[in-house]
């Protein structure tokens, strides 16, 4: 929860008492500073003018998800606590044992949009439903609902979204991305990637 705005200091949980000086958040807040049991994050100007970070106040809550280290277990997707861009909901739907979200994308990050690939929203890593556009969806299990800042978005309210690294990577190295538009199944198998059989990295939350 922010405590106070300007430094946007926080109040860990216990499991956050172990955290390091200067270790980095996966999240909507990186790059923390430790002061006995307060997180203070300072945010540049670069910073507030891509997220969301410029419209928190006091008593706001924010998701934080502390750093792989070397040697941890690796598994599901890959976030690495950047923001690409800055999204908006477009719909929810609270469904029996999911809640479906509709999120627009900037042009940013509308070209990494891929169906079953991964995007981080606010910091929490999801896999996508599907993609028209330059919107997607998102299916949420009540688990991360409950655990997350999701559990209180509604539609118009703006998001941080994070690409999928990977997404971009191969982007980045496909022939005529320029021309190619956004990233598909069919376009990764003629660029020579075997996406057959794929289903996603693995369940989220």
């Amino acid at each position: 929860m922010i405590k106070r705005k300007g430094d946007l200091s926080r109040r860990p949980r216990t499991w956050l008492q172990a955290v390091l000086f200067w270790d980095e958040f996966a999240g909507e807040l990186p790059h923390v500073p430790v002061d006995g049991p307060v997180l203070a994050f300072d945010v540049v100007t670069e910073t507030l003018s891509k997220t969301t970070l410029g419209d928190l106040a006091p008593g706001r809550k924010v998701n934080l998800e502390g750093a792989l280290r070397v040697g941890d277990r690796l598994s599901g997707h890959f976030v690495m606590g950047h923001v690409d861009g800055v999204g908006e909901v477009v719909s929810r739907a609270d469904e029996p044992g999911q809640t479906v979200f509709r999120i627009r994308a900037p042009a940013s990050v509308t070209e990494y949009l891929l169906e079953k690939g991964s995007i981080a929203v606010n910091g929490i890593s999801l896999t996508i439903w599907d993609v028209a556009g330059p919107e997607f969806s998102i299916a949420v299990i009540p688990h991360t609902l409950s655990a997350t800042t999701l559990s209180g978005a509604r539609r118009g309210d703006r998001v941080n979204l994070e690409a999928d690294v990977l997404a971009r990577w191969i982007a980045r190295m496909m022939p005529d991305r320029e021309s190619r538009g956004g990233l598909s199944m069919e376009k990764l198998r003629d660029a020579g990637y075997d996406v057959d059989g794929f289903t996603g990295y693995g369940a989220d939350g």
